[in-house]
């Protein structure tokens, strides 16, 4: 038999046949791992979404978390890098990312840039806090939101909160400087930029 001629013939009978339905497979892309990663020259993304509260972890560490990190997350760090300058000392980051979930648990603003990734709370190695807080508000030229001395702990205030400035929040809402106290069981702010 010619092969020409059963090519044909399978050709015909297949034409005849119904077409074999694929059915449509649908699969989501797996899940990559979160992995730390440097944003910075000395700030990692897992120093900067830590969190005590270990069930929240996950919220904090997470694609949107990743995503706010490229932009202002990578823009704090540079801010937190020109701090760490002031004395080449390592910066402690106290918070940093917070996940909305994380925001509610420890009763932050509704309208945090910690929630945005724009926002940190630090301390300096073997830097007086008033000093750092001085030099940021008042020598370091930087640009930031808010300034806040905050955190008391016996009278003292343990950590600095900072947060960037134009275009992460409104020209008229940038460069407010603050000193938090507790009266009568409730944190008061005190405004200093204005005095």
């Amino acid at each position: 038999m010619n092969v020409w001629k059963v090519l044909k013939t399978a050709f015909q009978q297949w034409k005849k046949e119904e077409p074999i339905k694929k059915e449509k497979v649908v699969s989501k892309p797996a899940k990559m791992p979160i992995v730390d990663y440097y944003i910075t020259k000395h700030f990692r993304f897992f120093e900067m979404t830590e969190t005590s509260h270990r069930d929240l972890l996950k919220h904090n560490r997470n694609e949107k978390a990743v995503k706010l990190a490229r932009k202002a997350g990578r823009d704090l760090c540079q801010m937190l890098e020109k701090i760490r300058a002031y004395k080449n000392q390592s910066i402690h980051v106290s918070s940093g990312y917070r996940s909305p979930e994380l925001n509610t648990a420890i009763s932050g603003s509704k309208t945090s840039q910690h929630m945005k990734f724009e926002a940190a709370d630090i301390w300096m190695s073997g830097v007086p806090l008033g000093e750092l807080f001085n030099w940021i508000w008042k020598e370091s030229n930087l640009e930031f939101g808010q300034l806040i001395l905050e955190g008391y702990t016996s009278g003292q205030p343990t950590w600095i909160h900072i947060s960037l400035g134009y275009p992460y929040r409104p020209k008229d809402k940038c460069g407010q400087v603050y000193k938090a106290s507790k009266e009568d069981g409730k944190w008061v702010y005190k405004r200093l930029d204005l005095e």
